[in-house]
């Protein structure tokens, strides 16, 4: 019964792909593998002398992106490369350095992963990192090539589109001594609003913006209408419009005054006032 729930969830992810769009991204900021070590304790790369590995690690990373399952999440599950289980997005990396890497002083961007998705995000989630040293000996790893695993860490937990950043942090006090950090977050993307990316807005004029929390298309003040392009006259105009121009009132033909409320022809009619002439003029 579980099995076929979550089938019936991927099929659903997939009818929400041309409706929604965000990312869950990913800021590296420190890896420290003081010993060259793999997970077992070995060193990554030649043999140890005098207990000190002689070869860096090659390190590189996969990040695992997908839904809760109870299938998947047993702790005593082996770990695996199969990236049909990674139902929400998945990437891995080129060889990003040695046993320590400070992502922080690397070049703007390039500690920065991001996961796209096109699916109603629902919150809760599952984020594998692999830690890995290359074992190809020909300059760069790629999808189920030959490797090691030198760190794995798991999040479980729940998130919706933020601009804050969540952190996290692994820290092995075996004998091995990995420690890693990083932070994330989850992003909508252009275009795409609400707390699962789902609402599509963009401004129809240049008088509208998105509510960046609903998507609900807003005018900006003194404008109004389906596509926000109607100028809101001064108020109590009352025969008369103001073109492209808010809080003003141009009055239609026969009509005057600041609010356009005095007919010309009640003007016309009022009698004017009555001259007296002196010395026979």
């Amino acid at each position: 019964m579980m099995n076929t729930f979550y089938v019936f969830l991927v099929i659903f992810l997939q009818i929400q792909l041309i409706s929604t769009a965000g990312k869950f991204e990913i800021e590296l900021e420190r890896l420290v593998n003081r010993k060259g070590l793999n997970v077992n304790g070995t060193c990554c790369n030649g043999p140890d002398r005098f207990f000190t590995c002689i070869q860096p690690c090659k390190t590189f990373m996969r990040f695992c992106l997908r839904n809760q399952n109870p299938n998947l999440d047993d702790i005593n599950r082996p770990a695996t490369v199969n990236n049909e289980e990674c139902t929400y997005s998945f990437d891995e990396t080129p060889i990003l350095g040695g046993n320590n890497i400070d992502f922080l002083r690397l070049p703007q961007q390039a500690n920065l992963i991001v996961l796209p998705f096109k699916f109603s995000w629902m919150g809760d989630f599952v984020l594998r990192i692999d830690i890995f040293n290359d074992k190809t000996y020909d300059g760069q790893p790629y999808p189920g090539s030959a490797r090691e695993l030198i760190l794995s860490t798991t999040i479980r937990s729940s998130i919706y589109p933020n601009s804050s950043w969540q952190y996290a942090q692994t820290i092995d006090s075996s004998l091995t001594s990995h420690e890693f950090s990083f932070r994330y977050r989850v992003s909508c993307a252009t275009n795409f609003y609400g707390s699962q990316c789902s609402r599509f807005c963009s401004p129809l004029s240049s008088h509208s913006r998105c509510d960046p929390q609903t998507g609900e298309i807003i005018c900006q003040q003194g404008w109004t209408g389906v596509d926000c392009n109607k100028a809101i006259c001064r108020a109590g105009c009352q025969h008369g419009h103001c073109l492209n121009q808010p809080n003003q009132c141009i009055c239609h033909q026969g009509w005057t005054g600041e609010k356009c409320q005095v007919p010309l022809q009640r003007l016309m009619s009022i009698p004017k006032p009555k001259v007296s002439c002196h010395n026979g003029g």
